[in-house]
Protein backbone atom coordinates (compact mmCIF):
# COMPACT_ATOMS: atom_id res chain seq x y z
CA UNK A 1 0.00 0.00 0.00
CA UNK A 2 1.50 3.47 -0.49
CA UNK A 3 -0.13 5.48 1.68
CA UNK A 4 -0.25 3.10 5.08
CA UNK A 5 -0.96 6.34 7.44
CA UNK A 6 -4.64 6.91 5.98
CA UNK A 7 -7.84 4.30 6.54
CA UNK A 8 -9.90 4.50 4.12
CA UNK A 9 -13.46 3.93 4.34
CA UNK A 10 -15.79 2.96 1.89
CA UNK A 11 -17.52 6.48 1.52
CA UNK A 12 -13.89 8.39 1.58
CA UNK A 13 -13.96 11.31 -1.08
CA UNK A 14 -10.86 12.48 -2.14
CA UNK A 15 -10.18 15.74 -3.55
CA UNK A 16 -7.39 18.29 -4.27
CA UNK A 17 -5.30 15.59 -5.23
CA UNK A 18 -2.01 16.82 -7.79
CA UNK A 19 -2.98 14.70 -11.34
CA UNK A 20 -0.27 12.78 -11.23
CA UNK A 21 -1.08 11.22 -7.96
CA UNK A 22 -5.04 10.82 -8.85
CA UNK A 23 -4.12 7.16 -10.01
CA UNK A 24 -1.89 5.96 -7.65
CA UNK A 25 -4.76 7.13 -4.78
CA UNK A 26 -7.66 6.17 -6.34
CA UNK A 27 -5.78 2.51 -7.02
CA UNK A 28 -4.37 2.69 -3.52
CA UNK A 29 -8.25 3.27 -2.45
CA UNK A 30 -9.37 0.28 -4.49
CA UNK A 31 -7.07 -2.19 -2.82
CA UNK A 32 -8.03 -1.10 0.77
CA UNK A 33 -11.49 -2.45 -0.31
CA UNK A 34 -12.91 -5.77 0.74
CA UNK A 35 -13.40 -8.45 -1.68
CA UNK A 36 -16.63 -7.69 -3.93
CA UNK A 37 -16.82 -4.13 -2.92
CA UNK A 38 -14.13 -2.12 -5.03
CA UNK A 39 -16.52 0.06 -6.84
CA UNK A 40 -15.68 3.74 -7.33
CA UNK A 41 -16.70 6.89 -9.55
CA UNK A 42 -14.08 9.28 -10.65
CA UNK A 43 -15.12 12.16 -11.89
CA UNK A 44 -12.40 14.15 -14.02
CA UNK A 45 -12.33 18.06 -15.13
CA UNK A 46 -11.83 17.34 -18.57
CA UNK A 47 -11.28 14.39 -21.78
CA UNK A 48 -7.20 14.45 -21.42
CA UNK A 49 -7.74 14.23 -17.85
CA UNK A 50 -10.14 11.52 -18.01
CA UNK A 51 -7.57 9.49 -20.60
CA UNK A 52 -4.52 9.42 -18.29
CA UNK A 53 -6.84 8.10 -15.03
CA UNK A 54 -7.87 5.41 -17.32
CA UNK A 55 -4.23 4.87 -18.53
CA UNK A 56 -2.78 4.78 -14.97
CA UNK A 57 -5.26 2.52 -13.19
CA UNK A 58 -4.45 -0.01 -16.48
CA UNK A 59 -1.22 0.58 -15.57
CA UNK A 60 -1.85 -0.37 -11.51
CA UNK A 61 -4.86 -2.68 -11.46
CA UNK A 62 -5.44 -4.56 -15.00
CA UNK A 63 -7.82 -6.60 -14.08
CA UNK A 64 -10.19 -4.13 -12.77
CA UNK A 65 -13.01 -3.66 -14.70
CA UNK A 66 -12.61 -0.16 -15.63
CA UNK A 67 -15.90 1.61 -17.30
CA UNK A 68 -15.25 4.80 -19.28
CA UNK A 69 -18.44 7.50 -19.91
CA UNK A 70 -17.02 10.15 -22.31
CA UNK A 71 -19.55 13.31 -22.24
CA UNK A 72 -21.12 14.44 -25.65
CA UNK A 73 -18.65 16.61 -28.05
CA UNK A 74 -21.40 18.81 -28.88
CA UNK A 75 -24.25 21.17 -26.86
CA UNK A 76 -27.70 20.20 -26.78
CA UNK A 77 -29.61 21.15 -29.32
CA UNK A 78 -27.14 22.03 -31.81
CA UNK A 79 -27.76 21.11 -35.82
CA UNK A 80 -24.05 18.84 -35.41
CA UNK A 81 -24.55 15.66 -33.74
CA UNK A 82 -22.20 13.79 -31.29
CA UNK A 83 -19.45 11.92 -33.18
CA UNK A 84 -20.19 7.99 -33.58
CA UNK A 85 -17.59 6.99 -31.16
CA UNK A 86 -18.97 8.93 -28.36
CA UNK A 87 -22.21 7.64 -29.08
CA UNK A 88 -20.56 4.00 -29.06
CA UNK A 89 -18.93 4.42 -25.85
CA UNK A 90 -21.23 6.18 -24.23
CA UNK A 91 -23.76 3.55 -24.78
CA UNK A 92 -21.46 0.63 -24.20
CA UNK A 93 -20.59 2.12 -20.64
CA UNK A 94 -24.62 2.62 -19.84
CA UNK A 95 -24.96 -0.58 -20.73
CA UNK A 96 -22.49 -2.24 -18.48
CA UNK A 97 -23.49 -0.17 -15.81
CA UNK A 98 -26.69 -1.71 -16.30
CA UNK A 99 -25.33 -5.22 -16.30
CA UNK A 100 -23.42 -4.97 -13.08
CA UNK A 101 -24.48 -6.64 -10.10
CA UNK A 102 -23.53 -5.77 -6.38
CA UNK A 103 -20.64 -8.11 -5.69
CA UNK A 104 -18.76 -6.60 -9.27
CA UNK A 105 -15.98 -4.90 -8.60
CA UNK A 106 -15.62 -2.14 -10.71
CA UNK A 107 -14.79 1.80 -11.65
CA UNK A 108 -16.10 5.01 -13.27
CA UNK A 109 -14.69 7.22 -15.00
CA UNK A 110 -16.82 10.54 -16.42
CA UNK A 111 -15.74 14.25 -16.40
CA UNK A 112 -17.84 16.49 -15.28
CA UNK A 113 -19.90 17.45 -18.35
CA UNK A 114 -20.73 13.25 -18.63
CA UNK A 115 -21.63 13.35 -15.17
CA UNK A 116 -24.19 16.07 -15.43
CA UNK A 117 -25.59 15.14 -18.63
CA UNK A 118 -29.19 13.14 -18.60
CA UNK A 119 -28.92 9.65 -19.54
CA UNK A 120 -31.94 7.04 -20.26
CA UNK A 121 -32.75 4.58 -16.88
CA UNK A 122 -31.20 1.88 -16.25
CA UNK A 123 -34.07 -0.51 -17.34
CA UNK A 124 -33.55 0.97 -20.55
CA UNK A 125 -30.66 -0.65 -21.23
CA UNK A 126 -31.56 -3.99 -19.18
CA UNK A 127 -34.05 -4.12 -21.49
CA UNK A 128 -32.71 -3.51 -24.77
CA UNK A 129 -29.87 -5.32 -25.25
CA UNK A 130 -28.69 -8.60 -26.63
CA UNK A 131 -24.81 -10.24 -26.09
CA UNK A 132 -23.95 -12.12 -29.35
CA UNK A 133 -21.12 -14.88 -28.83
CA UNK A 134 -19.67 -16.34 -31.05
CA UNK A 135 -21.23 -19.41 -32.69
CA UNK A 136 -24.38 -18.45 -31.14
CA UNK A 137 -27.32 -19.02 -33.13
CA UNK A 138 -29.23 -15.60 -33.66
Amino acid sequence: MLFKNHKFTYSNKLFGVPDALQPFMLANHLMAQDKGRKKAVFIARDDARLADMEAGLRQLMPDLNIISLPAWDCLPYDRVSPHSDITAQRIYALSLLARLNQADEAVMLTTVNGWLQKVPPPAFFEKNQMLIKVGATL
